[in-house]
């Protein structure tokens, strides 16, 4: 060994921490940044988002009453066909017309199954007990 080997690797060995220091602030910035996207983000979501409406079973009339006085465009109302009861749980609110409403046990349990996933239920006018899944 030479006596030059020493302070050249003892340099090397201090580059390479300083190397490593400044890389990690450029983490600890993409850390940072990525965690302020991530919570605006989630701000937009919950705050600003539009909100859709599901309809179940109401008449084109009364869909467009409602149509014409929601106050602004943040709220998306969408008419589903009974068919199209599965993707209830896409939706935070389900407003179900229960008058002559008939649905099977599927589309019953399609109901309470987005009831237990968060979606808000209201049925209105229900004339069989047994269909009012409100809650």
């Amino acid at each position: 060994m030479t006596a030059t080997t020493g302070p050249t690797r003892r340099r090397t060995v201090r580059t390479r921490l300083a190397d490593l220091w400044s890389h990690r602030k450029r983490i600890a910035m993409a850390v940072l940044a990525a965690a302020v996207l991530w919570s605006g983000f989630a701000a937009y979501q919950r705050h600003l988002a539009v909100t859709r409406i599901a309809f179940v079973n109401f008449p084109g009339f009364q869909l467009a009453r409602i149509e014409r006085a929601r106050p602004h465009g943040a709220v998306r109302i969408e008419a589903l066909d009974l068919a199209a009861l599965d993707r209830t749980a896409d939706y935070p609110v389900v407003y179900v017309f229960g008058r002559g409403l008939q649905l099977d046990q599927t589309q019953l349990a399609h109901l309470r199954e987005a009831g237990r996933h968060g979606a808000r239920l209201f049925v209105q006018g229900a004339t069989n007990p047994a269909l009012d899944v409100t809650n």
